[in-house]
């Protein structure tokens, strides 16, 4: 791939906006292309640095809540507005 396509490549290199996933270029001796990372809701929150997200652990921080149980509150209040209350007791 010539540096002109590689660079038009990487440009393409983005994270969305609405939290599923970011993407990745790797290159290495056994070949380069784009990856999408996906994570769960639960490492979402433990990893994030976007600054609402930030904001709204530490509300739940300074309630009393323990880091662990802000992250917890946050990933499933995310899962059930995505699945439904019902898949997550079934699981």
């Amino acid at each position: 791939m010539g540096s002109e396509s590689l660079i038009d490549l990487v440009r393409t290199v983005h994270t969305s906006k609405d939290k599923d996933y970011s993407e990745l270029f790797i290159r290495s001796e056994g070949g380069m292309g784009l990856y999408k990372f996906i994570v769960d809701r639960w490492s979402y929150y433990t990893f994030t640095s976007n600054a609402k997200d930030v904001a709204r652990i530490d509300a739940l921080v300074s309630e009393g809540k323990s880091l662990v149980e802000a992250i917890d509150i946050l990933a499933s209040a995310d899962h059930e507005a995505m699945y439904g209350k019902k898949s997550r007791e079934a699981a």
